[in-house]
């Protein structure tokens, strides 16, 4: 019941929008795709939430809603995501009605970050500052030796092309989600 209450007070937060935008990570629980949408769509949270004046979603919770917009890829290796407004709040087999909340939800989807990748990137550009052009023979070897035999110098081209500023000419990926995907959710004020 403790529980419970405290979901309710959550909800009438979320309502007076005093919640500020948050990001976090959750589970699918049905297919989507963004080129034949649906017109509901339905997470799960994966970890416990703190917002403000502490308010908390807690793990499990299960948070469904209308699909409002659907945004297609850009270029600039942008991909698809989509928009939706949370109508109900599920958690302990009691569902609250949200539907007036002043919140909207964007979906994307999760890519993980690897810090090792990162200071890799940031070597690699310190040496193409430091010698003219230097990346780019970097990131073909790196291709070309993660590649299997045969396929060495297509590997290193392709990978030397995905590292340079040309491949940002490129739209982005739709966005195809499986059931039990982990996603990303943000949390905003809706206009």
């Amino acid at each position: 019941m403790k529980r419970f209450l405290l979901i309710l007070v959550f909800v009438l937060c979320f309502l007076t929008s005093s919640v500020q935008a948050k990001t976090i990570k959750v589970l699918a629980l049905e297919n989507f795709s963004t080129l034949s949408p649906s017109d509901s769509f339905g997470v799960q949270i994966i970890k416990t939430l703190y917002l403000n004046n502490g308010i908390f979603l807690e793990k499990g919770s299960i948070i469904s809603g209308s699909v409002v917009e659907v945004y297609r890829p850009k270029f600039g290796n942008r991909d698809s995501h989509f928009e939706f407004l949370p109508n109900f709040l599920t958690y302990n087999e009691k569902t609250i009605n949200i539907s007036n909340s002043k919140m909207a939800a964007n979906v994307l989807a999760y890519k993980p970050f690897h810090p090792l990748s990162l200071a890799g990137n940031v070597a690699i550009k310190l040496a193409n500052f430091v010698v003219l052009g230097s990346s780019q023979a970097i990131s073909f070897t790196m291709g070309a030796t993660s590649a299997p035999k045969g396929t060495k110098f297509k590997s290193g081209v392709d990978r030397m092309y995905r590292d340079s500023f040309i491949s940002l000419v490129e739209a982005g990926k739709e966005l195809d989600i499986h059931r039990g995907d982990i996603l990303i959710l943000k949390l905003k004020e809706r206009n």
